[in-house]
C-alpha cells in the first residue's frame, strides 16, 4: 500500500439550540485519490439538570440513513447504529470509538464532553490477506485519465435539544478522510472498478411464521446479508435458495455459531451506540476466503429467495431492515 494521508475535509457546528430541525451534512470528497476510510467525528455535551448521558443519537440522527454516493447514485445506505453493528462484528477495533466518557468502562454519563469517532471502511483492514485489504479501497481516478464526477457522503445530524432539563451545549461535527494516491486498475485498456455496496431494504410483515422474499436484487456477488428485527419479533430461522438449490437452512443459533467460527463477533451493541442487541439481528455470510468472487453469484441466478421465520408478530412497528453487502460495479 502507498503512503496514507489523513486530513480533515469539513468541520461544521450543529444546529441552533432549540431549532428542532434536522441538519443533513453533504460532504463532497476530492476526486483523484483512492479512499480507504472516512471518519465522522461528533462531539456532544449535555448539561442543565438532565441526568441523561450524551449518546450517539445526540449528534447523529439514528432514525435517518447515511448515504455514500458516486456520480450522484447511492452505493451504500445505513443508519449510524447499523454501520457500527456490522463493522463491529469484524472486531471491536472496527466499531465506533468513544472518548470522554467517565462512567464504568468509559461509558458516557451526564455532564461529560464525549467524542464519537465513526469509521466508514472502504478498504478492509480485518482481512488476513494484505492484498485483499487493498482490493476493497475505492479509487476515483485511473491511469487512462478517467475519473469519477462526484464522490459524496450524506450524514444526518441530530438537532440540538434545549428543553428545560436536557440542554445540549456542545454539538460539533467534522469529517476526516484517509486516502492514498494509488490509481485504479486497468484491464484490456479499460478502467476496472468494483466496490462493496450496501443495499438497504425495509421489509414489512403482518404475521408470525415464514416471510418469503423473492424479488431481491440479483446483481453482483452477495457477500453477506444482515436482518435487523424488532426486539419483540425475533427471527428464529432462515432459508436461502438460489436456482432452487438450498444454500442455507438453519436456525439463528447455528448461524451465529458458524459466524463465530469465522472470527466474527456478534454481540450486544452498547446502549449509548444504538443498542442493537445480538438477539435482534441475523447474519448470513457467503464469503470468508479473502476473495469476493467466492461470494454467492446472484448475477447468474434465475431465481433467488430468502425466507426468514418470525417467532412472533407483536411489535407495533412490523418491519424488518435488510442490509445486503454486495460486490460489483457501482450502481
Amino acid at each position: 500500500m502507498a503512503q496514507k494521508i489523513l486530513e480533515q475535509i469539513v468541520s461544521i457546528a450543529g444546529n441552533t439550540p432549540g431549532s428542532g430541525s434536522l441538519s443533513k451534512a453533504t460532504v463532497d470528497l476530492t476526486i483523484g485519490v483512492r479512499y480507504l476510510v472516512l471518519w465522522l467525528i461528533g462531539t456532544v455535551k449535555r448539561s442543565g439538570t438532565s441526568s441523561t448521558a450524551p449518546v450517539l443519537g445526540d449528534i447523529f440522527d439514528l432514525t435517518s440513513t447515511c448515504k455514500v454516493k458516486l456520480n450522484g447514485k447511492t452505493q451504500r445506505e445505513f443508519t449510524i447504529a447499523e454501520l457500527d453493528a456490522i463493522q463491529r462484528s469484524y472486531g471491536a477495533a472496527y466499531g465506533i470509538n468513544v472518548t470522554g466518557g467517565t462512567d464504568t468502562g468509559g461509558a458516557p454519563k451526564a455532564g461529560d464532553t464525549v467524542t464519537y469517532r465513526v469509521p466508514i471502511y472502504f478498504y478492509q483492514d480485518w482481512r488476513p490477506g494484505y492484498s485483499a485489504r487493498d482490493l476493497f479501497a475505492w479509487p476515483t481516478a485511473w491511469p487512462d485519465g478517467s475519473q469519477l464526477k462526484t464522490f459524496q457522503v450524506e450524514v444526518p445530524l441530530a438537532a440540538k435539544d434545549n428543553t428545560a432539563d436536557n440542554v445540549t451545549t456542545l454539538h460539533a461535527f467534522s469529517v476526516y478522510a484517509e486516502y492514498d494516491n494509488v490509481l485504479g486498475s486497468m484491464k484490456d485498456g479499460k478502467p476496472m472498478f468494483n466496490i462493496e455496496k450496501w443495499a438497504r431494504l425495509i421489509v414489512p410483515y403482518s404475521a408470525a411464521g415464514n416471510l418469503p422474499l423473492t424479488n431481491l436484487d440479483r446483481r453482483d456477488f452477495l457477500e453477506q446479508f444482515t436482518f435487523f428485527a424488532q426486539t419483540a419479533d425475533p427471527i428464529s430461522h432462515v432459508v436461502v435458495k438460489m436456482n432452487g438449490r438450498v444454500y442455507r437452512d438453519a436456525p439463528k443459533a447455528l448461524l451465529d455459531e458458524s459466524i463465530r467460527k469465522r472470527a466474527m463477533v456478534i454481540a450486544d451493541q452498547p446502549s449509548y451506540l444504538g443498542n442493537i442487541a445480538a438477539a435482534d439481528r441475523l447474519d448470513v455470510v457467503f464469503e470468508d476466503t479473502d476473495n469476493p468472487l467466492d461470494s454467492l453469484p446472484l448475477f447468474s441466478a434465475a431465481s433467488f429467495e430468502v425466507t426468514p421465520t418470525l417467532a412472533s408478530a407483536s411489535a407495533s412497528n412490523k418491519a424488518l431492515t435488510l442490509l445486503q453487502l454486495r460486490y460489483g460495479a457501482p450502481d
